[in-house]
């Protein structure tokens, strides 16, 4: 959302990319299982419930199961539908197997819940481009710095934590789908508003002994800021995917593991502050 180039690349990245290895299993590992990493973006915010890919519509008396229409909210988002549009198509055409799973927003930077190893830390972005919101309000509290909630804070979104995408992944590629097949999966484990989140991380630190306070900001984005959310998720229990029952705990140890890194949060502040106008 950048600008132009930014745009081009991204698109041709994803796009470009995907068909590629396509064409790799098809050719070399025509019984390879492709796990894509999707986004719970690709669905947008729909005045209805959303189904895991697809769902029964009836029109002018007939019936049909059909892909659940994307309403994507940038230009990285519109490149995933494209990439699930071709991957479906692959699927059928080829009789290559696929799983899509259609990934809410993932926060932390330790893929095991319970075991702290330094050298596990996965890479921590707290960015306004890569930097997902729970990671952005960590960040912020750990060095004193106000959350900055866009606009009103009532948009809803899913959340997971990295542990918790990790345990659903190995499931999918324990579980593979049959030859031909392109299965949808949504991956979360809460749904929160923006509000909400800010809240809890602040009622963390709070039991931390560190203050926070709540800042909202002007929002750079163009998104409904009050809507209907309700995504289904039934496909990944089904596989024996049982979300973390302690939400504030993940923020909990992921605030303790951001503390040693304090002053390295504290040098790159500056991005902290948005300045990319959707």
């Amino acid at each position: 959302m950048m600008n132009q180039e930014k745009c081009v690349w991204v698109q041709q990245n994803n796009l470009v990319g995907t068909l590629n290895l396509v064409y790799a299993v098809k050719e070399f590992a025509p019984n390879a299982h492709i796990v894509k990493l999707g986004t719970m973006g690709e669905y947008g915010t729909p005045n209805i419930d959303i189904p895991e890919g697809f769902f029964e519509i009836e029109y002018h008396g007939r019936k049909d199961r059909l892909p659940f229409p994307r309403q994507a909210n940038s230009w990285y988002h519109l490149s995933k539908v494209h990439d699930s549009n071709n991957l479906q198509f692959a699927c059928k055409n080829y009789g290559i197997r696929c799983t899509d799973i259609m990934q809410g927003i993932v926060f932390g930077f330790h893929p095991q819940a319970h075991v702290s190893v330094h050298e596990l830390n996965t890479r921590l972005d707290f960015d306004e481009a890569f930097g997902t919101i729970i990671n952005r309000f960590c960040c912020q509290a750990v060095i004193g710095y106000p959350l900055t909630s866009y606009g009103k804070g009532t948009q809803i979104r899913s959340f997971l934590p990295l542990s918790d995408s990790m345990k659903c992944i190995q499931l999918v590629i324990q579980n593979p789908p049959a030859a031909g097949e392109y299965r949808v999966m949504n991956q979360y484990a809460n749904v929160y508003s923006i509000n909400n989140l800010a809240m809890k991380v602040a009622d963390v630190c709070k039991e931390l002994g560190i203050n926070v306070k709540v800042s909202p900001i002007k929002n750079p984005r163009k998104e409904k800021e009050k809507h209907y959310y309700n995504p289904h998720n039934e496909n990944l229990k089904k596989l024996g995917y049982h979300p973390s029952a302690d939400f504030d705990e993940a923020i909990r140890k992921m605030i303790l593991r951001l503390l040693p890194y304090q002053k390295r949060i504290m040098k790159y502040r500056s991005i902290l502050n948005p300045t990319i106008q959707w």
